[in-house]
């Protein structure tokens, strides 16, 4: 089964223009015109006709964003009318910048729809694969997921959620086979025993990941792509359930074999660069931080057992860089720990 992730949709503001007119339209005769409000839409669309998926998942943010604004309903509709035309089971949840003025009409009428299925909170079953998923509202609530933690079961094999880097930590206790969330930063690696990416589209590059999924192996190609530049990265790794990658990443720039350590050795300046082959290199720096799945693991362990061993590596991850301008910090850990451990500690090195 080949499963297509998407969040974070960052319409075109010309976006805003489509109409319940243009909607009625491309029920009608299927076809959606060249013109400049299409213009997000055809390139997401392309994107599906590209993959050819079994299913594809919309993990938040899809009605509007930090970035272009709120309002894009119609927009989204549209997306998800194509995947009813083309009978693609479209799963999706709400995230932080879908407002609910805007985000409840596209619940509305995808209910109408056979193929859009709106999972804030709910499991489906798509062709044998149960899909859980956790909008930001619920993602933002410890209680919540505690209590999905503590039941010891596993939910779904996969989960899709819209998450702030604070409940991440938690959300990869939740038994799953495969962890997606949209809201920021770009990753593809393996915590304590399950897959985690995670995705966010802030510029003109659309960035997505394509799974294909058996019970043995999941293949992913974790992809960005640049319409009008016409600028495509991909980073391939291929996993055996419950264990690390089966073997090593292969990374693709334009069609050309590439090392991804040269990216991982790229410095870090205190400027940010506005070139996109350099924002690209930057997230492919921490695409498979390590930092990051050290501090998880770390984390994991020392929640009902913490030795002093511990107590002190972790501290030495701190400040270790986990994206571009994100790092290990103690708000982090304190998130997950809680503060009396930090406390006792840092009075202690005084």
């Amino acid at each position: 089964m080949k499963i297509l992730t998407l969040s974070d949709l960052h319409w075109h503001s010309a976006s805003k223009e489509i109409t319940l007119l243009d909607l009625d339209k491309y029920i009608d005769n299927r076809e959606i015109k060249n013109e400049f409000k299409f213009l997000s839409l055809h390139n997401y669309i392309s994107i599906i006709e590209k993959e050819k998926p079994s299913a594809v998942l919309l993990a938040g943010d899809l009605t509007g964003d930090g970035s272009c604004g709120h309002g894009y309903h119609n927009a989204c509709t549209m997306l998800l009318l194509y995947c009813e035309l083309t009978s693609i089971p479209c799963l999706f949840i709400q995230g932080d910048h879908d407002k609910d003025r805007y985000y409840n009409k596209l619940v509305v009428r995808s209910k109408k729809l056979q193929y859009s299925i709106e999972i804030s909170g709910k499991a489906c079953n798509i062709l044998g694969i149960e899909i859980m998923g956790l909008s930001y509202k619920q993602c933002n609530s410890k209680r919540f997921i505690r209590d999905i933690v503590n039941s010891n079961t596993s939910p779904a094999n996969i989960i899709i959620a819209h998450a702030a880097l604070k409940r991440r930590t938690q959300l990869l206790e939740i038994p799953s086979q495969i962890l997606i969330t949209g809201h920021f930063d770009y990753k593809l690696v393996d915590v304590s025993n399950t897959l985690f990416i995670s995705h966010a589209n802030d510029t003109d590059i659309i960035n997505y990941s394509v799974i294909d999924y058996t019970k043995q192996n999941i293949k992913v190609n974790y992809k960005f792509y640049h319409p009008k530049r016409k600028l495509s990265v991909y980073y391939q790794s291929i996993y055996k359930q419950g264990i690390l990658p089966t073997s090593e990443g292969k990374l693709m720039v334009n069609r050309k074999l590439s090392d991804i350590s040269e990216y991982e050795k790229l410095p870090l300046l205190k400027t940010r660069k506005e070139n996109i082959k350099y924002e690209i290199a930057y997230a492919l720096k921490f695409l498979c931080s390590q930092n990051y799945v050290s501090a998880i693991q770390l984390l994991h362990s020392s929640k009902h057992s913490l030795s002093e061993k511990k107590r002190k590596a972790l501290f030495k991850l701190l400040n270790h860089k986990i994206t571009p301008f994100n790092k290990i910090s103690i708000t982090m850990i304190k998130e997950y720990l809680g503060s009396s451990f930090l406390n006792k500690k840092l009075k202690k090195d005084q």
